[in-house]
């Protein structure tokens, strides 16, 4: 049968999924009765403890499993729609995700304990940024637990937080913003320690594509028109498939070291093994981009 992008993604969204149960499996997270769930109660070698109590700590200790299964439920969703115009939207988020978070989570190059910190730092600034009530809850049981094992001017950044959610008080947008940048910039040095695939490199220029998705999701007029105008759907939707194809094979790229079953390993190097073949494919499907001044034809 004709290898295709569509079916090409299709095929590694579902290996991906496979290897999102072998990572789980000593996961108590993922091996919980529905019933005890419900109940308001889990699961913890054997002994069944307050789920409120334990809450936090599911979010921290599963982290990258969480980051994982986000990659492939935006992957899938944007596979099956990539025809939508909106879809275009999506895809800093998914290169986000499926490079640098899933990069510094599971990358060989970055240490167990630079690993951990990044883990705790984007869990924290996760929760900071939830406007409900339980989610701060959650952010202050993990500081509190935590706060020793950070470094003093990260600790700092996330205790000006605590003190507002104790308080009762909204958190003032300026202090969002911090740990944003603090969470951006342990990105960076992280990121900056791991090589890229070698059949990965070249395949997109990333750094000036994330700044016109930055221009396109702050509102650019010229750039709405261009991404919202019929004109070039056929076009975004290879686009589409170009951002996937290189967010989930550097993702297969990075988890593959961790999955235990052989057969699932195997899956993945056949998967890697023919990538080249369908960006081939890929490449020959691009138009020829438009000038903004053809919109007005």
């Amino acid at each position: 049968m004709e290898i295709t992008p569509e079916s090409f993604l299709k095929e590694t969204i579902e290996c991906l999924k496979s290897v999102y149960v072998d990572l789980s499996k000593n996961k108590d997270a993922t091996h919980q009765l529905k019933s005890d769930i419900l109940a308001g109660y889990f699961r913890k070698d054997g002994v069944l403890i307050p789920l409120s109590s334990y809450e936090h700590r599911i979010q921290f200790d599963n982290h990258e499993l969480f980051v994982l299964e986000g990659y492939i439920t935006l992957a899938e969703q944007l596979l099956a729609e990539a025809d939508n115009q909106f879809a275009y939207f999506s895809l800093r988020t998914l290169c986000e995700v499926g490079l640098d978070k899933i990069n510094v989570l599971f990358a060989e190059e970055v240490s167990d304990a630079d690993r951990n910190t990044f883990r705790l730092i984007d869990t924290l600034s996760d929760l900071a940024g939830m406007m409900d009530a339980p989610y701060k809850q959650l952010f202050l049981k993990l500081l509190n637990e935590e706060r020793s094992s950070l470094e003093p001017n990260v600790r700092e950044v996330f205790e000006k937080a605590e003190q507002f959610f104790i308080s009762g008080e909204e958190i003032p947008l300026s202090i969002l913003k911090k740990i944003r940048m603090l969470l951006n910039s342990k990105l960076r040095i992280y990121i900056e320690k791991i090589s890229i695939p070698i059949f990965l490199k070249g395949k997109s220029k990333l750094d000036n594509l994330h700044i016109a998705w930055s221009h396109l999701l702050h509102g650019n007029p010229i750039m709405l028109r261009i991404a919202l105008n019929p004109r070039f759907s056929k076009g975004h939707k290879n686009h589409a498939h170009a951002m996937l194809w290189l967010t989930s094979m550097n993702t297969l790229s990075r988890v593959r070291r961790h999955i235990r079953d052989a057969e699932l390993q195997n899956k993945v190097d056949h998967l890697l093994s023919i990538a080249n073949e369908v960006w081939r494919i890929i490449v020959s499907r691009r138009e020829v981009k438009y000038k903004d001044s053809s919109l007005n034809k």
